[in-house]
């Protein structure tokens, strides 16, 4: 029956309706489901129902939120709409507890090293007799073959929200996939390198979902990487701007309606100056953990919690198809913004278990729990750093597309990214 569940929360509520089937007998005290999963607990929906038997199901039951040791969170569900007890284990790494004490509880895990999804704990009221302690769950509460019934049934569970996690997850890099090439399309729109600016940091903040995207452009003539700051005549109104049409059309204009001031700095300095020089993509968890950080070339602020927040720079390089290629100049991606706990993109991100080695030049990928310890921000996931790549080879192409078509409008003046000074102030 599992099986022909199309919901995870259908699924959960089957398997407790199962489980109750299974150990019914009058000492069996209360089954609970206690969910650990970021994503599962994301699929615990609020819809009304019940079963066969008119027992409110946990569909429409509220959860009961418990804290593990290690600070992880446990959402508990019960189908009988009791409220639900505190777990009778420390954390998930004690899972799973059978034989004594009156409890039981198994884990929800799809395989050796997969993660803990959930955990089904059985309450049985235990009974002793003079001068004997409390007796063995399997004589005193159920039965071997109860035991391995459930052990069974939470097995059989766990491979199958484990698969349909993965369905999901496959759905979640489609559909980003899906916005990585409207990204391109908008880019490849700009009829000028401020307009090109604009549109990228507008469409990768929220590609990204982060508090400020940076650009500095590469001079070829003076080895320098130059980066903009605008001061817009037009701040009220901007701000009154919704959607991203509304965005992007304000991108196109900021260079006709604001003050450009550019600023110039040595690609001998910052993670900045060290993407030109070693054309690598570069992951900072905390920025303040790398000594080649710059407060000016990289334009950041190392004090307090600022100093806290996380990076990603890269090179935006246009290669070409006889083997020439051009440095555009860098894109900084700063501070990653938690995404609120009912978010399906961000309940998977922080459901993912530990990734394999980085790209060339990241720090080694860690697992989403283990990079948010690190830090005030959500971590960069494995998944963002491959749309990063692609992304810098796409805007480096694109970027040199729209100088050439500057320079084609005499609007600029120079070949490749060099005079790119002149097509930055225009």
């Amino acid at each position: 029956a599992l099986w022909h569940e199309l919901e995870p929360r259908g699924l959960l509520r089957g398997l407790l309706h199962s489980a109750a089937r299974l150990s019914e007998q009058d000492r069996v005290l209360g089954l609970t489901l206690y969910v650990a999963d970021p994503w599962l607990s994301s699929q615990m929906g609020e819809s009304s129902a019940s079963d066969g038997a008119g027992v409110v199901s946990s569909n429409s039951m509220k959860p009961t939120t418990f804290y593990l040791e290690g600070k992880v969170t446990v959402h508990a569900f019960r189908r009988d709409g009791v409220r639900a007890e505190a777990p009778r284990f420390a954390d998930l790494a004690s899972l799973p507890v059978t034989g004594a004490g009156g409890v039981m509880a198994l884990p929800l895990q799809a395989g050796p090293g997969r993660p803990v999804l959930a955990a089904l704990q059985v309450t049985i009221e235990q009974t002793s007799e003079a001068g004997q302690g409390p007796r063995s769950l399997h004589r005193d509460g159920l039965t071997a073959s109860q035991v391995i019934g459930l052990q069974l049934l939470c097995s059989t569970a766990a491979g199958i929200l484990d698969m349909r996690r993965r369905i999901e997850s496959v759905r979640a890099v489609r559909g980003r996939a899906r916005e990585c090439l409207s990204i391109a399309a908008e880019v490849n729109g700009a009829h000028n390198l401020s307009e090109f600016e604009a549109r990228v940091k507008v469409l990768c903040t929220k590609f990204f979902n982060v508090a400020n995207v940076r650009i500095c452009f590469y001079d070829e003539e003076k080895q320098e990487l130059i980066t903009t700051t605008i001061r817009s005549h037009r701040r009220e109104e901007n701000s009154k701007s919704h959607g991203q049409a509304a965005r992007l059309q304000e991108a196109s204009s900021l260079a006709a309606v604001g003050r450009r001031h550019l600023t110039r700095f040595s690609t001998k300095d910052g993670i900045v100056g060290r993407c030109v020089r070693k054309q690598a993509v570069f992951h900072l968890e905390r920025i303040t953990a790398s000594p080649f950080i710059s407060e000016t070339a990289d334009g950041v602020d190392l004090n307090g919690r600022h100093g806290e927040i996380n990076m990603l720079a890269g090179p935006m390089v246009a290669r070409f198809a006889d083997g020439t290629a051009h440095i555009i100049g860098v894109l900084q991606l700063l501070e990653k913004r938690r995404r609120p706990p009912d978010d399906p993109l961000g309940a998977l991100e922080r459901s993912e278990p530990t990734g394999g080695g980085g790209a060339s030049g990241t720090s080694p990928r860690k697992g989403p729990e283990k990079a948010r310890a690190s830090g005030i921000c959500d971590p960069f996931t494995p998944e963002d750093e491959d749309f990063f790549a692609e992304l810098l080879r796409i805007l480096g192409l694109a970027a040199q597309r729209t100088v050439q078509v500057q320079q084609a409008g005499g609007m600029g003046a120079g070949r490749g990214m060099k005079g790119v000074e002149r097509l930055l102030v225009v």
